[in-house]
């Protein structure tokens, strides 16, 4: 038997979660813990108390974690445990019992409370419905999943493919959909309520009303119409859906009431009402029971808030769903192969990108920056000749370009030449930081994919300083080290063989799309790798803003093959979402404590480079001439032979 734990950042909890699993189990185990781009000690944890230990180059999702635990393992029978989950032997055992009586996949529940150490109002409340949702009619047979705390036998989890990377790139309903398919594919599923194990995650209100909506109802809705497939079983319980029902209806009737007759209106309200107060007895009742007054009360309270943003989630969903990519399941769908380093043993290649445009006094600003050092190379991509730049340093390898040779193209002939394990570019204007080489190839020895560094504008003027803000946000050096979607091409390194293995820079608006086939975010952004940025560079960028979204937004519609109607949509949400990005990004420097008087001077420049993104991305989606010349299909295609020494039979 093998046990599968995916864990991102669990340094605080995998320990006490393994020592659990391997007190509960009496017979011949491994455990597999899948490292999916931890920050904390969690991979350094995961090799003291596993057996094995799969560590991925990016944040990669559940779905995808899991699968890359399952390939490793070995066992018949797979028990999948969450990183933050705490089992018993009781619940072990019988999950075990359960498979073993005729089953095909087994899950249980939490306990009706998490433990004190996890306690609150909203954590209490959550915990506490799935544990009644699950527990609510015993033990039988079901067609969804959850993958929390189940047992799955490793036949059925490959005829149907395993979980798809492609549902979500995070974690939410990739095991409502793997149980979908098991169940289509004629294997039996049951919720067994007596096998309850402890959830130590902790919720506040807005994180509970956030993954109702963003990790349940938009995804769940999506996967039930992608499947074709409806059941009223768990959350889908027609009692539930009747009594959301009845509550909307009794809040348009109490609306009404004053305009038609007062009277009949209140009272097919109070009817209304008590009701969908009749469908949650169950839940209700057993809060009360476990929580006394404030679990009931919290009950009645997040149920009826839960009336209002569920049916809107779903109506998301629907529209998610008629607004898909149509190359959609190919996303994030290619396990990477971890080629061989390259035999030169080097970490780091930097690569110092130069245009004819670029003068002979910012090119030696740039070389200077670099004294010798052994653990990397340095090349200089240049169009003039070495003596003109006065390069004699022996340390400094001059790779010829041609003068019409663009920028791209540049760093696709330094890339050509590299011999590092890890790439970074760098052009006239960018200067490093003290530690910034030491930071670069840590990175590269980290195993990530892609690490992304930070911008400052080397101007201390409140002027440029506020435009630093508006133009370089995402990737300020005040920002947290996280996983990102997007990165300028400059600053960032790059793992030279997956680099190459998706076919290079040629194009840099396609670079993240094709990364994403091995993760769901691919770009480690950490602050530490920071470049000053000298003041007409930013500038720059300014006014390439509109041409580089134009030029995204072209690839995208290529890439994934839109349709009319989804490149209607992405137009109308970006149009409208411009308010809301602004605000979103007050909210963050507010609570990141970045809110001075230089950051609301920004607010300017910010508007204009959000409407500069907004009006390229709108004016790409509205053209049919894409930026790149490969299908999704064609690529994964081409991945899929480029890779070797992996089997990708039971995921293609």
């Amino acid at each position: 038997m093998s046990v599968i734990v995916p864990a991102h950042n669990a340094a605080t909890t995998l320990e006490r979660v393994v020592n659990a699993i391997r007190s509960s189990l009496d017979r011949e185990f491994e455990i597999v813990i899948i490292d999916d781009g931890s920050f904390d000690d969690t991979r350094a944890i995961s090799q003291t108390i596993a057996e094995r230990v799969v560590v991925l180059p990016c944040q990669s999702g559940a779905a995808r974690a899991r699968n890359e635990g399952i390939v490793a393992s070995t066992g018949e029978v797979i028990l999948l445990v969450d990183s933050d989950v705490v089992v018993s032997e009781a619940a072990v055992s019988a999950l075990l019992n359960r498979l073993a009586s005729g089953y095909d996949a087994v899950f249980g529940a939490y306990t009706p409370l998490p433990p004190p150490e996890a306690r609150s109002i909203a954590t209490d409340y959550k915990n506490h419905v799935h544990h009644v949702t699950h527990s609510h009619g015993g033990l039988r047979d079901v067609n969804t999943f959850w993958s929390g705390f189940s047992a799955i036998r490793r036949e059925a989890f490959l005829a149907v493919g395993g979980f798809d990377p492609g549902v979500t790139r995070s974690a939410d309903v990739e095991d409502i959909h793997l149980g979908y398919r098991l169940t289509a594919a004629g294997f039996r599923v049951a919720v067994d309520p007596s096998c309850q194990v402890e959830h130590l995650k902790r919720y506040n209100v807005r994180a509970m009303f956030a993954s109702d909506v963003f990790h349940r109802a938009i995804p769940w809705t999506r996967a039930m119409l992608e499947m074709r497939t409806f059941r009223a079983d768990l959350n889908l319980a027609g009692s539930s859906l009747l009594g959301v029902a009845a509550f909307l209806l009794g809040v348009v009737s109490a609306a009404l009431a004053p305009f038609t007759n007062l009277a009949v209106g209140l009272g097919a309200s109070i009817v209304l009402f008590s009701f969908w107060l009749w469908t949650q007895r169950v839940l209700v009742r057993s809060c009360l029971k476990v929580g006394g007054l404030r679990l009931g009360f919290a009950a009645v309270l997040f149920g009826a808030a839960f009336c209002f943003y569920a049916p809107v989630g779903a109506v998301l969903g629907a529209f998610v769903y008629l607004l898909r990519p149509a190359n959609r399941s190919i996303r994030n769908s290619v396990p990477l192969e971890r080629k061989r380093p390259s035999s030169s043993g080097l970490p780091l290649s930097i690569v110092l990108v130069t245009t004819p445009s670029d003068d002979h006094m910012q090119i030696a600003q740039l070389i200077a920056q670099f004294q010798p050092d052994a653990r990397c190379e340095i090349l200089l991509v240049t169009s003039s000749p070495a003596t003109e730049l006065a390069v004699t340093t022996a340390h400094i390898q001059v790779v010829e370009a041609p003068v019409d040779e663009g920028p791209r193209d540049r760093c696709q002939r330094g890339l050509n030449e590299a011999v590092g394990r890890g790439v970074v570019f760098l052009e006239p204007g960018l200067h490093t930081v003290d530690g910034w080489i030491e930071t670069a190839i840590a990175s590269s020895e980290r195993g990530f994919l892609v690490t992304g560094g930070s911008f400052s504008l080397s101007s201390t003027t409140a002027h440029n300083r506020a435009a630093s803000y508006a133009w370089f946000w995402p990737w300020r050096a005040e920002a947290p080290e996280r996983w990102i979607e997007d990165h300028p091409t400059m600053n960032t390194v790059f793992e030279t063989a997956a680099l190459r293995q998706i076919g290079g820079l040629s194009d840099r608006a396609s670079i993240y799309r094709r990364l994403s086939v091995f993760g769901a975010r691919v770009v480690h952004f950490d602050p530490t790798l920071r470049v000053n940025v000298r003041d007409d560079f930013a500038h720059r960028s300014m006014r390439q803003r509109f041409s580089l979204s134009k030029i995204q937004a072209m690839t995208m519609t290529s890439y994934y093959d839109n349709g009319v109607l989804l490149r209607f949509g992405r137009s109308v949400r970006v149009g409208l979402g411009i308010p809301f990005v602004i605000a979103r990004r007050i909210r963050r420097a507010v609570h990141e404590g970045v809110a001075d008087q230089v950051f609301w001077r920004s607010i300017p420049f910010t508007a204009l480079w959000v409407a500069a993104d907004a009006a390229g991305t709108i004016a790409g989606c509205c053209s049919r001439r894409g930026s790149t010349k490969i299908r999704a299909d064609q690529f994964a295609e081409s991945t899929l032979t480029l890779s070797s020494g992996v089997d990708l039979e039971p995921f293609k």
